[in-house]
């Protein structure tokens, strides 16, 4: 059986529970996440965030409220809103609405088990119960990677000026993961 006949078998089941206008939803708990970090300083993020070790304690809704912590913590985090808001809207036009619910409660799932398996290494190696720490920055990364493949030529307006098509920013993106990588292993010296 292939991916695709898996994957349409699942639509025919569960396509008529998917959630609509997914994105939108998912841009309101950042806008929420945003004014309760504003009001509250940034300390109601430590009752947030995926902390894996928390969570193994007892603090399950952490699986969740990660979501509310959005992908950026300045001002701009309107324009950072509206910006995953229109790639996700599009996404879900392109791949339709159950792929789309798919792809992104995939993200969410396959965040918590690599969080989970963050913390078994870390623990294994160190032998002490750490906080590995989940955010929902790699799922947003990945829904723009995603963008980006299926609409290289698309342009937007850096910094409201500047065109530039999606395709070089995904290269800056790749750039940083791969630094991120770099700096990850440098830290740790498990290279």
């Amino acid at each position: 059986m292939s991916k695709q006949s898996f994957l349409v078998k699942l639509e025919r089941k569960w396509g008529r529970y998917a959630i609509r206008n997914l994105t939108t939803y998912l841009c309101a708990l950042y806008a929420i996440g945003y004014l309760i970090m504003l009001f509250t300083n940034g300390m109601s993020f430590m009752l947030f965030d995926l902390d894996m070790r928390l969570v193994m304690q007892g603090q399950v809704w952490r699986l969740f409220t990660f979501l509310l912590i959005p992908p950026d913590y300045s001002i701009l985090v309107i324009i950072t809103i509206l910006f995953y808001w229109s790639i996700g809207t599009s996404m879900e036009q392109t791949w339709g609405t159950f792929y789309y619910n798919v792809y992104m409660i995939g993200g969410v799932i396959f965040t918590w088990i690599g969080t989970f398996l963050g913390w078994v290494v870390a623990y294994i190696f160190t032998g002490e119960s750490t906080s590995i720490i989940g955010t929902n920055y790699y799922l947003m990364m990945s829904l723009f990677l995603a963008f980006a493949m299926l609409y290289p030529d698309h342009q937007i307006l850096f910094m409201f000026i500047i065109p530039l098509k999606v395709k070089y920013l995904a290269y800056f993106y790749y750039v940083l993961i791969a630094y991120d990588i770099f700096q990850y292993v440098r830290l740790n010296e498990w290279g």
